[in-house]
């Protein structure tokens, strides 16, 4: 019991930790692409 309990934390810390980077990840995505969009206006300007 113990030691599936300490094996699920584990997993548990695995995933969020996995999950945060993904996130993470998409985020900065978005925010370059956003920058980007922004920088091309400016030159249209």
């Amino acid at each position: 019991m113990t030691e599936e309990k300490c094996t699920y934390i584990r997993y548990d810390q695995s995933y969020i930790f996995t999950w945060s980077r993904v996130s993470m990840t998409l985020v900065m995505n978005l925010v370059t692409r956003h920058l980007i969009d922004q920088f091309k206006h400016l030159i249209a300007w």
